[in-house]
């Protein structure tokens, strides 16, 4: 009995680590379908592919060609950009390129945001493993009921092998009509007011923002929580420059309307941005490998 448990559970890895929808172990890109949800796949992009620069950041960056970075920055890209990430979560991926050695250019978004969790249903302690430096654990990834089934009965779902996905910006989302009918000017918002980003926009994080405008505008970030900017840039960021001397770190502020700065603050405090992007600065501008931008002084951010 005992031989025959381990006789089938031998079979199933096998299965498992054959099939490996998600190219953990292999990749051959001239058939390779890929999954959507970013911080499952990127394991299998970095483990895989050739490539000495990276564009990293959230669904902001999303839509950022590798093809075209890699002509204005020189190097070759990939985008393993995670959807509404925090600087922990990319830290997790960042730690695991800059693993591999050779890497010429970090392409880095950062955000406002100091939190540890995870975003939505993607909790970190359900992929994090996929970036430590043991590869064999990876598998553990498959053994839950939809990947497993999927294996065991050779599937070619796009649920369960993928989609043809185009690496320069395997996750980009400009393309969607749904999504990119919020482009193009207010009155699209009009239009499509019932698209599921607009609607509450429209409805509620405006309205909001215009009773409460004078909301934590000029707040004084406290003492405690600039210690905790700096704890938060030194874990994710600093070290990484500090350790990489020789990979050049090109990293911004995202270039968010006023407007969105306004909605936001109604919500929370606008001196906590502002105190996140001085201490951020004041924290990397020793090192010369890193290059800061921002754009809240270019007028576009206003129009």
């Amino acid at each position: 009995f005992a031989l025959s448990v381990i006789l089938t559970f031998g079979v199933v890895l096998l299965r498992v680590y054959w099939a490996d929808p998600l190219h953990f172990y292999n990749l051959d890109t001239s058939k390779a379908k890929y999954g959507s949800n970013m911080r499952v796949q990127a394991a299998g992009l970095i483990n895989n592919l050739d490539f000495d620069s990276v564009i990293l950041g959230n669904s902001y960056m999303e839509n950022t060609s590798c093809k075209e970075a890699s002509e204005v920055l020189g190097g070759k890209f990939i985008n393993v950009s995670l959807s509404g990430s925090n600087l922990y979560e990319r830290a997790i991926l960042l730690d695991r390129i800059l693993s591999k050695g050779n890497i010429r250019t970090v392409y880095l978004m950062l955000s406002a945001r100091l939190d540890k969790t995870g975003h939505g249903e993607y909790a970190i302690e359900n992929w994090d493993y996929l970036y430590d430096s043991n590869r064999f654990n990876d598998i553990k990834y498959y053994f839950n009921s939809h990947d497993l089934m999927c294996i065991l009965t050779f599937s070619k779902s796009n649920e369960c092998v993928g989609w043809n996905l185009d690496l320069d910006r395997p996750n980009a989302w400009y393309t969607s009509p749904d999504h990119n009918s919020r482009f193009g000017g207010v009155e699209n918002w009009v239009k499509y007011y019932t698209n599921d980003q607009l609607q509450p926009l429209l409805t509620e994080y405006i309205p909001t923002a215009i009773k409460n405008k004078s909301k934590g505008v000029d707040n004084l970030v406290s003492p405690e929580t600039i210690k905790q900017i700096n704890s938060a840039v030194a874990e994710t960021l600093e070290k990484f420059v500090k350790n990489y001397p020789q990979t050049v770190f090109y990293c911004y502020f995202n270039p968010n309307s006023l407007l969105s700065h306004s909605v936001e603050n109604a919500f929370g405090s606008f001196g906590f941005y502002k105190g996140f992007v001085r201490e951020t600065v004041n924290v990397l501008t020793p090192y010369p490998n890193v290059k800061i931008y921002g754009f809240d002084n270019l007028e576009f951010t206003s129009d």
